[in-house]
């Protein structure tokens, strides 16, 4: 078990117990404290520093900066009450993991320090879920309800949006954390070496091989198996993964004897997976099967604001792996980085900032160093969007639909649907018997958002 430990400073009761009870089932030491960090701790030791601060003003300011100091190299995540936007600013300039505006749900906190702890791992896409858009706070809502149940989850979404790093984290939020987390790439394995991968081998089952493997399947028993880009998966594989769904027993290539399957399954996919078995191409019977709790990891061009708060946090990782100082970035710098379509999503953005470090250092990063990185032919650039911009609906009433005809019919279909029901998404949900995630998947991708219920 580790040894590693949590600090909280100064938290509220309701949050130190959530997050108390949330190391127990981590394995990790809970050290409460008062004013400040105790002597003998090793800041090496530290996973995460969770400090509370009651009100804004240079106190709280200089006070947040004396501790990254003394504790340089632990992600430190703020807990404000009473903040106001000048300190809550001033501390986003710090380098500091997260800044939580209180009152904020207990379960809420623990997700998002939860992340933090995760991310210290050096995962490429660690900061895929931070951020305070609706679309990223949904999100999370829905990874700590998927977290608490064994159900089989589907996470939809395109490349590069961190779809391995939520079901790592429903994995780690879950009763069996403490058992393997399997990752298992469908798209890069070939379909005469998939199958041993998943199910293992016996000596002689075939050439080559030479002595008996525990697949994948196996490796995971009583954990979960993460079966990423399950829509590239072969067809004769679907068959027989459906069959250790359903029966939750398989056998070893060669062999003859069932093994229990005793492991959650978590499936992703940059695919339309349902759109792929109108198609053919995927098994409807398993898609049921996996598609079980859906999720949609949204794409960066939808939550555009978060990009400053992902832009620090992966900086913070990126600084302590590389050994230099932390960078500053200016107002024009976002600006930029918000206007960019990022196709290649979070996994893009890291790279962006991953080469800037590399090539410059720790110093003022404005627009201008990110000329001939954000640049492709393929590629068309936004317009940098005002405020005015972000708050407008991105499709009016008589903007064109999408030009696929089957898109076309699905998004007047889904508009028709918006305008009977007054704009409520689970009604229509309901009606057009679609995942909540998947109808405001469909509603963002088609532009529809001013058809919405507003509040």
């Amino acid at each position: 078990m580790s040894t590693r430990t949590a600090l909280f400073v100064d938290v509220e009761v309701a949050y130190a117990a959530a997050l108390s009870g949330w190391c127990a089932r981590s394995g990790l030491r809970a050290v409460d404290a008062e004013g400040g960090a105790p002597a003998e701790l090793e800041p090496r030791a530290i996973a995460v520093v969770v400090l509370g601060v009651a009100r804004g003003g240079d106190a709280s300011f200089e006070r947040v900066r004396a501790l990254a100091k003394l504790l340089r190299g632990a992600p430190i995540v703020v807990l404000g009450r009473d903040l106001g936007a000048e300190t809550a600013f001033r501390l986003s300039r710090l380098g500091i993991a997260d800044l939580i505006e209180l009152p904020a749900e207990p379960l809420d906190v623990v997700a998002r320090v939860s992340l933090q702890v995760a991310s210290s791992g050096g995962s490429s896409e660690l900061a895929a879920l931070v951020g305070e858009s609706a679309p990223i706070r949904a999100l999370r809502e829905e990874v700590l309800s998927a977290s608490r149940v064994e159900s089989k989850v589907l996470i939809q979404g395109e490349t590069g949006t961190g779809k391995s790093l939520v079901a790592r984290l429903i994995h780690e939020l879950s009763h069996r954390k403490q058992a393997p987390f399997v990752h298992v790439d469908c798209a890069a394995l070939s379909p005469t070496l998939i199958e041993s991968e998943l199910f293992g081998h016996e000596k002689g089952a075939f050439t080559g091989a030479a002595g008996l493997r525990r697949g994948r399947f196996e490796l995971a028993a009583g954990g979960t198996i993460f079966l990423d880009e399950i829509g590239d998966l072969d067809a004769a594989l679907q068959s027989k993964l459906l069959r250790v769904l359903e029966d939750r027993v398989f056998e070893r290539v060669g062999g003859s004897q069932s093994l229990p399957m005793n492991a959650r399954v978590i499936a992703a996919t940059c695919h339309d997976l349902l759109r792929q078995v109108q198609l053919g191409r995927f098994r409807m019977d398993l898609y049921f099967r996996l598609n079980v709790i859906q999720l949609v990891v949204p794409p960066l061009c939808e939550r555009r604001d978060d990009v400053p708060a992902l832009v620090r946090a992966t900086a913070m990782r990126l600084c302590s792996t590389l050994g230099i100082a932390s960078p500053s970035f200016s107002d024009s710098f976002y600006d930029r980085l918000r206007a960019h379509r990022w196709p290649g999503n979070v996994r893009e953005l890291v790279n962006v900032l991953e080469r800037l470090l590399v090539q410059s250092g720790a110093r003022v990063y404005d627009a201008e160093d990110l000329v001939g990185l954000l640049q492709d032919a393929t590629w068309e650039e936004d317009s940098a969007p005002t405020s005015a911009d972000r708050a407008r609906p991105a499709r009016g009433p008589d903007s064109e639909l999408p030009a696929d005809p089957d898109e076309a019919a699905d998004a007047e279909r889904i508009a028709a649907a918006l305008r009977e029901a007054g704009g409520n998404v689970s009604r229509v949900s309901r009606r057009l018997d679609l995942p909540r995630g998947t109808l405001r998947h469909r509603i963002h991708k088609y532009r529809l958002d001013h058809l919405i219920q507003r509040d």
